[in-house]
């Protein structure tokens, strides 16, 4: 199915859904056009994350886990956006951290969600070594996510912004991807 029919499919069934929260289940009746059994496990399990509004480490590394069920094309665009979230969530805890709380590199990776997908480890242990905010913008700039944050004046949002947008591109080379864009 090709993103402009999905498009469709999922305006249509947007237009029919209540503007409050809706539950996984639903979330799942919204997406009953994917393709087999895989697809739409991988995308309950996404909705089950949003629905619980769960940030924490477990949730991101089981649905990267789950990207396993999904075909060669899917999986990539689906690898390329979650890699990208967590990426971007990773940062943006080292920078909550150093901001907000003063807490030494060491125990700051406990925070951290250990995948590693376009930051490689090497300039994340340099982002997390680093002594302030000043710092960190230095080491970003030469990452691929140097034009993401910024200066920092609102993090929250620039990640969103971010993450948003990637699933947009990435909705345009599979439908699982569009599908979970929505659902974000």
């Amino acid at each position: 199915m090709n993103a402009a029919a999905t498009t469709k499919v999922m305006a249509k069934r947007a237009a029919k859904m209540p503007s409050q929260e809706v539950r996984a289940g639903q979330h799942l009746n919204l997406c009953r056009f994917l393709l087999n059994l895989n697809e739409k496990k991988f995308v309950t399990a996404f909705a089950n994350g949003i629905e619980q509004r769960v940030t924490d480490i477990s949730h991101y590394v089981n649905v990267w886990r789950s990207t396993r069920l999904l075909q060669r094309a899917d999986r990539i665009s689906m690898q390329n956006v979650l890699g990208t979230e967590i990426d971007l969530k990773n940062i943006l805890w080292v920078y909550r951290l150093k901001k907000y709380y003063q807490i030494n590199s060491d125990t700051a990776y406990s925070f951290l969600i250990p995948i590693s997908h376009r930051l490689p480890s090497t300039k994340l242990a340099k982002i997390v070594a680093c002594n302030g905010i000043a710092d960190m913008r230095a080491v970003l700039a030469s990452t691929i996510y140097n034009n993401v944050f910024g200066n920092f004046s609102d993090p929250e949002e620039c990640v969103a912004q971010a993450v948003r947008e990637k699933y947009r591109i990435e909705g345009r080379r599979s439908h699982i991807a569009l599908v979970c864009g929505y659902l974000l």
